[in-house]
C-alpha cells in the first residue's frame, strides 16, 4: 500500500448505537425479552394443565357411565317390636283358629275355620263356644256336659273375663290331672288366638270361684293356675 492508497481511505466513522440491528432498544432490552418469553411459557403451561385435567375428568365420567356403580352404605336394620299374631285369615269372611283339647295326659291341637269376628272380644267368644262343643270326631271327652258361655268381657287392663255357666263346674267329673288339662286347654286356646289379651280370669255365673273340680285353685289369673297345676284349692 502506497501513500496514494492511504489518501483514498475515508476516515473511520464513530459507532452509532441507533444505526445497528438493536437500534431503538433501551440499554436493558434483553431482560425484557426474557420476561416476555417466560410469561408466554407460563400461560402455555397453565393451558396444558387445564386441558389435561379436563381430559381426565371426561375419561372418569365415561367410566362411570359404562357400568361402574357407587353403592351407598347399607343402613342399619330396623328392629320392629314383636306383635303377637291374631287368627289367620282364610278369606274375607273366615278366620283360622288353633284350638286345644285334653287327650289322654296331654293336649291335642285342632285347626278350625270359622266365621270372622269383628273384635278381640268376639273372637274370644267364638273360641269358647268352639271349645265347649268339644273336639270333632272324638267322644268321651272331659269337657263338662251342658256347659254354656254366659259372656266375655275385656277389661281396660287387657284381662279377658270368661263367664261360664255353673254346669262347667257341677258337671265336671275327673281327677286333678284332667282338671289341669281342661283348664290348660281353654287357656292355651284363648292365648294362642286372641292377640290383645294379657291374661284370663275364669268366672262361674258372674263370680270368681276357688276351683272347678276341687283340685286346682283358679281364683286369680288362669295362667297362674295352669303354670302351677297342683296348687291346692282353698277348702270350702
Amino acid at each position: 500500500m502506497n501513500d496514494n492508497d492511504l489518501d483514498n481511505l475515508s476516515p473511520a466513522e464513530p459507532f452509532n448505537p441507533e444505526s445497528g440491528p438493536e437500534a431503538g432498544l433501551p440499554p436493558n432490552g434483553k431482560p425484557v425479552v426474557a420476561m416476555v418469553f417466560g410469561l408466554v411459557f407460563f400461560i402455555v403451561l397453565i393451558g396444558v394443565i387445564v386441558a389435561g385435567g379436563y381430559y381426565l375428568v371426561s375419561m372418569y365420567s365415561g367410566i362411570l357411565k359404562t357400568g361402574v356403580e357407587l353403592k351407598p352404605k347399607a343402613s342399619a336394620p330396623t328392629i320392629k317390636a314383636e306383635k303377637k299374631p291374631g287368627p289367620r285369615a282364610v278369606s274375607g269372611d273366615y278366620m283360622v283358629l288353633d284350638l286345644y283339647f285334653p287327650s289322654g295326659e296331654s293336649l291335642q291341637g285342632e285347626r278350625r275355620s270359622v266365621p270372622r269376628a269383628s273384635s278381640a272380644r268376639d273372637t274370644a267368644a267364638v273360641i269358647v263356644e268352639e271349645f265347649l262343643a268339644g273336639p270333632r270326631g272324638r267322644t268321651g271327652g272331659i269337657i263338662p256336659d251342658k256347659s254354656k258361655l254366659n259372656g266375655v268381657f275385656l277389661g281396660n287392663d287387657s284381662i279377658l273375663y270368661i263367664d261360664l255357666s255353673d254346669e262347667f263346674r257341677r258337671n265336671f267329673q275327673g281327677n286333678a290331672m284332667q282338671e289341669y288339662l281342661l283348664l290348660k286347654a281353654l287357656h292355651k286356646s284363648l292365648m294362642k288366638n286372641v292377640y290383645q289379651v294379657e291374661g284370663i280370669r275364669l268366672l262361674i255365673d258372674g263370680r270368681e270361684v276357688d276351683s272347678v273340680g276341687g283340685h286346682l285353685r283358679v281364683r286369680g289369673l288362669l295362667g297362674e293356675a295352669v303354670a302351677s297345676p297342683f296348687r291346692e284349692a282353698d277348702d270350702g
